[in-house]
């Protein structure tokens, strides 16, 4: 487990390292944090970068694949209701539904005969 968690460490450090370099092709790099987890770390460009639209797409599609794997890393963290959970909601919703949908029914047909007996 221990072991786990420092190359964890290593591996957010290294990148970090990376995001943070200015390269020719670009003006200015700037790293922000997207997430609680600060193992995923998002590049975000900012300047006119050489070389035209190969690096918007580049940029466009790492920002997609960290969005994806911050999806990731949240969806981990949810917690499913079971089967049984899920069926004892859904049949309270279905329920609740009926009735206010018989509800509104009654109060619609009610306010029909009254307008209806005004309108004679």
């Amino acid at each position: 487990m221990a072991k786990k968690k420092s190359s964890r460490k290593k591996k957010a450090a290294q990148k970090k390292n990376r995001s943070a370099k200015v390269t020719g092709n670009e003006a200015a790099v700037k790293t922000t944090s997207r997430a609680s987890n600060p193992d995923v770390m998002a590049k975000v460009k900012v300047g006119k970068a050489v070389g035209g639209t190969s690096q918007k797409v580049g940029g466009w599609i790492d920002t997609v694949k960290s969005f994806l794997r911050e999806s990731k890393v949240e969806l981990k963290k949810v917690t499913w209701p079971t089967r049984k959970e899920t069926i004892a909601t859904t049949s309270v919703v279905l329920v609740v539904v009926f009735i206010v949908a018989l509800f509104l029914g009654v109060v619609d047909l009610g306010l029909g005969k009254i307008i209806g007996y005004f309108l004679k």
